[in-house]
């Protein structure tokens, strides 16, 4: 047994030490493979009945996800695959939210601290506004460790957001009614945008102007890029929106009715992104 504790510390520095390295040079096909490694070392770990070894690879496992999915919103770019790519970042903040409980990113650890603000800068530059967000009230429930039916009275024992055996604990909403839908500016999940949606054909539908992440990757054309962005925000002469009616939307992209908005300030309040490479 002590050996096989030997082997495995040595295999999890090894997985470390890619997971730096890798980390300064964002491949999908590099990451994937590193990816399929650390599961295989976590299946080990989870046999040898090893709890901080596989929390640890847990980590790691969570750290290489991020890092494909940072490479992955490039590749989208290119291809326009604008509200995929939204998607990606959604998925990267909610990884980032739940590995922050269990490492810290603090000194820039692979990366992460980076590509978190870039996470939050990527988003300021996309067009969506308005989400739609539910109400619901959650009929069964069942534990993703233990697959348990829990209630308030018949909890597992199993914490959400703890690892157990290489796996982080969730609920899976088994059956729920729907009690509302509304529009929000600020929604708990950011995949519902409002006017997207997709034809018979599974063809999607999208009439967002994407010009400011259009400009982004002409800049930033590449995942291994350090960048910084600037933003300035500037009051725009009412004379440049004269085509704007007072019950159109905003031009300042608020979602508001330009009367209720900028129409009755000194002008049109528009925010200007300066992206910075960083050598």
């Amino acid at each position: 047994m002590e050996n096989k504790l030997y082997e495995t510390g040595t295999l999890i520095e090894t997985i470390e030490n890619e997971v730096n390295i890798n980390s300064n040079h964002l491949n999908l096909e590099s990451l994937q493979a590193l990816s399929h490694k650390i599961t295989n070392i976590k299946k080990l770990c989870v046999s040898l009945n090893i709890p901080d070894f596989s929390k640890a690879l847990w980590c790691y496992e969570t750290i290489t996800s991020i890092l494909y999915k940072y490479t992955y919103i490039f590749a989208l770019f290119k291809e326009k695959q604008f509200y995929l790519a939204w998607c990606e970042l959604e998925k990267i903040e909610i990884a980032l939210a739940s590995l922050k409980k269990h490492l810290s990113i603090e000194g820039n650890v692979c990366n992460l601290e980076f590509i978190e603000e870039s996470v939050y800068d990527l988003q300021k530059l996309f067009p969506y506004r308005i989400f739609v967000s539910h109400e619901s009230i959650y009929r069964e429930i069942e534990c993703s460790i233990c697959k348990q039916r829990i209630s308030i009275r018949k909890p597992c024992g199993h914490i959400v957001g703890e690892i157990y055996d290489g796996e982080i604990c969730g609920r899976h909403i088994l059956r729920a009614d729907l009690l509302a839908i509304a529009f929000t500016e600020n929604p708990v999940h950011k995949y519902a945008v409002c006017n997207i949606s997709y034809d018979q054909e599974s063809k999607l539908i999208d009439n967002y102007n994407y010009e400011l992440i259009e400009g982004f990757f002409k800049i930033v054309t590449s995942p291994n890029d350090s960048w910084k962005m600037e933003t300035n925000v500037l009051s725009l002469p009412h004379e440049n929106f004269i085509d704007f009616a007072p019950n159109d939307y905003c031009p300042c992209g608020s979602a508001e009715k330009y009367s209720a908005c900028c129409l009755n300030k000194q002008g049109v309040k528009h925010v200007k992104y300066i992206i910075h490479l960083i050598q």
